[in-house]
């Protein structure tokens, strides 16, 4: 009798942990299943596409291209074919910790093609679409998440005032127009916590700092910022990231958490900005 109850009770506790453990498992390994996610995928390989096509009609329109000219269309063939991969991995449902991978990786052959340039608005759309996949997985989006926005800024440049608001790693200000940002703001959404930032003006140095959407530089005065710091306070389990883009430099690397982006004293000015949390 005992060993009848000693089964029943194995049976029981089976029945019981395995589909907790099944459920922990689909949490992490299942994380393709977000709707919202295989949709953004689906788009990526669509802008991705386009992107390729784009890029080798600009090539075979010309007669005679140099190694430049090549790399950027290959670059954009790279990404093609990547994104494809991207999206079988989705629909493979693999882990997040392998699809935020994924994702990073995309990133970094986006930002290849910030050497060339070519195909500036198909590159934005799929830039774009990356930051909302980096976003759905970074917010746990696994059941179809809203894919929430942590971050609101504007650049104030030279000659056009503010521009409209960006969030989430999207391009803030200008590049190859040799316009300068002189002011921003930044604020959080969608998560508590404080962000606070101040920027070196050209003439005049370090600013105060400014914060939760508070404007750092100057307007009106023609003074360009040169660097910038950023920092996060109280935002717990993410950092902040950012990267600048200087005159006759280009995109620097992503910075972190408080930080110098950007080079002072050296009339190479910040005329954009891009700006991420990222999970720790």
């Amino acid at each position: 009798m005992k060993i009848f109850r000693f089964i029943f009770l194995c049976a029981l506790l089976v029945s019981f942990t395995v589909p907790v453990f099944a459920q922990i498992d689909r949490q992490e390994e299942g994380f393709g299943r977000s709707g919202r996610l295989s949709d953004l995928a689906n788009r990526l390989v669509n802008q991705s596409e386009a992107l390729g096509d784009a890029a080798y009609r600009e090539y075979s329109d010309r007669n005679n291209n140099n190694r430049s000219n090549i790399e950027a269309m290959l670059l954009a063939q790279q990404f093609d074919a990547s994104a494809a991969a991207f999206r079988r991995m989705v629909q493979d449902r693999r882990r997040r910790s392998e699809l935020q991978d994924a994702a990073r990786v995309l990133s970094d052959i986006a930002r290849q093609s910030d050497r060339y340039n070519a195909n500036r608005s198909e590159w934005n759309d799929v830039r774009r679409t990356l930051n909302d996949i980096i976003n759905e997985l970074n917010t746990g989006g696994g059941g179809g998440g809203n894919g929430f926005n942590f971050l609101e800024y504007s650049a104030h440049i030279d000659y056009q005032g503010w521009l409209p608001a960006v969030r989430d790693g999207e391009e803030a200000g200008t590049t190859g127009q040799s316009l300068n940002m002189q002011a921003i703001t930044i604020r959080l959404r969608n998560i508590s916590g404080n962000i606070r930032y101040r920027v070196h003006v050209a003439e005049r140095g370090w600013t105060n700092w400014a914060s939760n959407g508070s404007a750092a530089g100057t307007t009106g005065q023609s003074l360009p910022i040169e660097a910038i710091q950023i920092e996060l306070r109280n935002v717990s389990g993410y950092r902040v990231e950012y990267q600048v883009h200087l005159g006759y430099v280009g995109w620097t690397d992503w910075i972190r958490n408080g930080n110098v982006a950007g080079q002072i004293g050296q009339g190479t000015n910040i005329q954009a900005i891009r700006i991420r949390l990222v999970r720790n």
